[in-house]
């Protein structure tokens, strides 16, 4: 399911293949693959943004859109009963340690718990796209054109005149027709990736010099406590439980999430090869595992070549450097509280912790690209919001500047990396801004 559901079979990473880039491509996008976690944006990010001038952003204003868009999702407290042993070991030795960890919420329906959130439901037991606003959409008039790419937008001065798509196979091979769409308005939101670089291809980089950049990746370290009995991580909904280290005073800081997942992707998380990875991956059915996920500065570029390759390069600022730092020590003082007998820490100079006592060598460790395998599932700030077409991309609503009627709906308008998994804000964001866009159209 990988090749067909994730951009470059889910290895589509940045430049210096430092960061695994986890982009969803289908119907209902990421939704399709996402673990379902439901968040609001933290109260003081959203103050932040109203701070920059951002209109009807503050927490009070986005607070009538999540609730909409939260019944939409038929979004719940994750019961007591649904969250997996994997979890339940993660709660219990955070509470140890005097931390509160807390149960997400999420958006599935009857969950059964088979664990393969990763590569879609067959159960049909998430309420994704698919089953939620697409059919609204549809029962309203709006068609939907699968296993097709948007690859240009035509303009005429201020104003997006046609959108060119091409079709593809599900092997992604393109087809020989050609797609030309015509509207009055176009919205585009193809994520903090696609959406700059259909924008960057379509020539509006000579329009605005912040297409692309200060993109944010939360970057996400996997780590893996080996535990003495078996814990069955793979089994049951994924993701239950979560401990929050954000720091409100200078907007970064990190999470630590519980994870659960299968084979071939925890095999890339371990540090390991040959006969040494094999006596690793022998012990799977005992590994305990949650990652940590960084609220990071915008340091990465979204850019297309001449001859239209995309490029994502990325640097973790040396603040998110120490976020994650912070994040693997107090990850593995969970573990070794819950019994852990060593740690897994994916990172090339120290692959392993044999007890609480090596804790104090992650302070020595490096933390420049590829010591260390880092994922980022979720693709931020590329196109951001802004009042000053100097240093944004698009207005308080979406509008691109100096364009009459072309938006952006999706996380590359965030103005800063959230923090928290970002598809509700994503969602009362687009709620918000197309509730703008009708008003306009009345008037």
């Amino acid at each position: 399911m990988f090749p067909q559901l994730f951009e470059d079979s889910g290895m589509r990473a940045t430049k210096d293949q430092s960061i695994v880039i986890l982009q969803g491509k289908g119907v209902g996008g990421t939704t399709l693959v996402n673990h379902n976690i439901c968040f609001r944006a933290p109260e003081f990010v959203l103050e932040e943004w109203s701070r920059l001038g951002i209109e009807r952003i503050a927490p009070k204003d986005l607070a009538p859109y999540y609730e909409r868009v939260e019944r939409e999702l038929s979004v719940t407290l994750m019961r007591e009963d649904e969250v997996s042993r994997n979890d339940r070991i993660f709660h219990l030795a955070a509470e140890r340690l005097g931390l509160k960890p807390q149960r997400f919420l999420h958006n599935r329906k009857d969950c059964i718990g088979c664990g393969f959130c990763t590569c879609g439901c067959s159960y049909d037991r998430k309420m994704e796209m698919a089953r939620t606003y697409i059919p609204k959409a549809e029962a309203a008039g709006a068609s939907v054109l699968a296993n097709t790419e948007a690859v240009e937008i035509r303009r005429e001065s201020t104003h997006a005149t046609a959108v060119i798509a091409v079709q593809r196979d599900t092997q992604g091979s393109v087809g020989t027709q050609t797609i030309e769409v015509r509207a009055k308005t176009f919205v585009v939101a193809g994520g903090g990736i696609s959406t700059p670089a259909l924008l960057l291809r379509s020539g509006f980089g000579r329009l605005n010099s912040n297409i692309g950049r200060h993109l944010t990746l939360h970057p996400i370290l996997p780590n893996i406590g080996i535990m003495r009995e078996p814990v069955y991580f793979y089994e049951g909904i994924p993701q239950c439980e979560y401990v929050d280290q954000l720091d409100s005073s200078d907007g970064g800081g990190y999470l630590l999430e519980g994870i659960g997942a299968h084979p071939v992707l925890v095999s890339l998380t371990i540090p390991t090869f040959g006969v040494a990875h094999q006596r690793v991956m022998e012990r799977f059915n005992y590994f305990n595992a949650h990652y940590v996920m960084v609220k990071d500065r915008p340091q990465g570029r979204v850019s297309v070549s001449r001859s239209g390759v995309l490029s994502i390069d990325y640097r973790l600022h040396p603040w998110d450097q120490q976020s994650l730092r912070e994040g693997m020590k107090l990850s593995a003082k969970i573990y070794f509280a819950a019994g852990a007998e060593q740690v897994s820490l994916n990172h090339e100079d120290l692959p392993a912790l044999r007890s609480a006592d090596d804790i104090r060598l992650i302070d020595q460790l490096r933390m420049e690209p590829n010591r260390m395998t880092l994922f980022a599932p979720h693709q931020m700030s590329s196109c951001r919001m802004g009042v000053d077409p100097r240093t944004s991309v698009t207005d308080s609503y979406g509008k691109v500047h100096g364009m009459e009627n072309l938006y952006i709906a999706d996380a590359s308008l965030f103005p800063t990396s959230l923090g928290y998994n970002p598809q509700l804000t994503i969602m009362a964001l687009a709620t918000r801004n197309a509730e703008h866009l009708l008003n306009l159209g009345r008037n």
